[in-house]
């Protein structure tokens, strides 16, 4: 198939089959990292190939030295969300690894508030 969804069109009393791109230059995905095949990182496609259908893979915020390239059907790439719904890690960006969550925040946060709220019962300053 090749990254292409066949379509097949009837128009009158004539059936056509018009190759559909599955994949697009752009599209954002999850990609195993060959190097460390455990970790899987947010990718985009930077290039179709048009004459076998395979995918060009960069990771997102690295340079393009570690691109591959891959046949669409390969179990190195996964839509997006899919490291969310098997429990697998994604690693972020490049230079984003630093960021925490939303829910690592309100932790913290929520740690802040108490420890204020202590000291304030205490009746020490801070």
């Amino acid at each position: 198939m090749h990254g292409l969804l066949q379509i097949r069109v009837q128009a009158a009393s004539r059936v056509t089959t018009i190759p559909v791109p599955i994949f697009q230059v752009g599209m954002k995905l999850e990609a195993k990292d060959r190097k460390y095949p455990t970790l899987s990182c947010v990718a985009s496609i930077k290039e179709v190939n048009k004459n076998n259908g395979n995918l060009l893979i960069h990771f997102d915020g690295w340079e393009s030295t570690y691109n591959y390239w891959c046949t669409p059907d390969s179990t190195d790439i996964h839509p997006v969300g899919w490291c969310d719904g098997n429990d697998k890690k994604l690693q972020p960006p490049k230079g984003m690894r630093n960021l925490a969550t939303i829910s690592e925040i309100t932790i913290i946060i929520i740690i802040i508030i108490v420890k204020i709220t202590l000291v304030h019962l205490s009746g020490r300053n801070i």
